[in-house]
């Protein structure tokens, strides 16, 4: 593991991951996130686990899904 990944494993939260958090909390599942933000599973499950940052774009549509479940 280089320097940066290890960094990045041992950080805080990240916004992403306390989106993800916050929207496993409401009882979806990883596969339900995926399939109502077309972001791939496996990519959520590493940002979920610290492992992967996420693009702009993907974080834009968690945080969509998010408020669209706050209604």
């Amino acid at each position: 593991m280089d320097h940066q990944q290890q960094h990045s494993s041992e950080s805080a939260s990240s916004p992403t991951q306390a989106l993800i958090k916050r929207l496993r909390a409401r009882g979806l599942t990883q596969s339900e996130i995926s399939r109502r933000t077309q972001i791939p599973q496996p990519r959520l499950s590493r940002w979920e686990a610290g492992d992967v940052a996420a693009g702009a774009d993907d974080a834009l549509k968690l945080q969509a899904l998010e408020d669209e479940l706050e209604g």
